[in-house]
């Protein structure tokens, strides 16, 4: 009886030994996953905080290129403003040039009346 006994304990030591491995090897797997699964969110927050660097970068670019669109914008509202100022120059300066045109071919008509016209109608008499 006491052989048997004997073996009674020590079967039930090795099976509590191996639920010991077996609870030992679950340990070690949760700790291998846990392990990669802090690898992994150490890589992605690694990738995050390149994203958020990149993306800093992009947004100061596109300010600055919005920047620049709106110096163009508004170059270009003062180069079209005086390209309409110096078209209108253009069209007065063109009425002022045919007035002096009709004044000056009035004068010239003048002195041939005058010199020719009126003469001849000088002597007829």
């Amino acid at each position: 009886r006491a052989r048997n006994a004997g073996a009674a304990r020590g079967r039930e030591e090795t099976a509590q030994r191996g639920r010991l491995m077996d609870v030992q090897q679950s340990l070690d797997a949760q700790e291998q996953s846990l392990l990669e699964s802090r690898r992994m969110i150490e890589e992605s927050h690694s990738r995050g905080q390149e994203v958020a660097t990149n993306l800093r970068g992009q947004r100061e670019q596109l300010e600055n290129a919005r920047d620049a669109l709106d110096e163009t914008d508004s170059t270009l509202d003062r180069t079209r403003k005086t390209l309409v100022r110096i078209g209108r120059r253009v069209i007065t300066d063109k009425i002022i040039q045919a007035i002096i045109i009709l004044i000056e071919l009035g004068i010239i008509a003048l002195i041939v009346y005058f010199k020719y016209i009126k003469k001849d109608t000088r002597r007829v008499v």
